[in-house]
């Protein structure tokens, strides 16, 4: 992985998404190896494309990514760790 330039190993992707999570207050932050259809929308790094969310899989097996705001797919048998990071939300009464 690669970012501005700098090779990035999966433990320092980790501790920088970590970093922006705490800093951003997010409540849980978890890693995994592929995306799991089940629990969309997650974050991760495609070295070709950058940062993306990745809200979905197609029934042709291909993960839908928002890459910047543009929809990019690649097949689900591609290396695509990520983070699910989750929020609380306060209700106010």
């Amino acid at each position: 992985m690669s970012i501005g330039g700098h090779d990035l190993k999966s433990d320092e992707w980790q501790n920088l998404v970590k970093n922006i999570a705490t800093s951003a207050g997010v409540d849980q932050l978890e890693f995994f190896d592929k995306p799991d259809p089940a629990r969309l929308p997650v974050l991760s790094w495609v070295p070709k494309l950058g940062w993306c969310i990745v809200r979905n899989l197609t029934p042709q097996g291909h993960w839908v990514l928002d890459v910047q705001g543009v929809v990019k797919t690649i097949p689900a048998d591609e290396n695509l760790p990520c983070a699910r990071l989750t929020l609380t939300i306060e209700q106010s009464n």
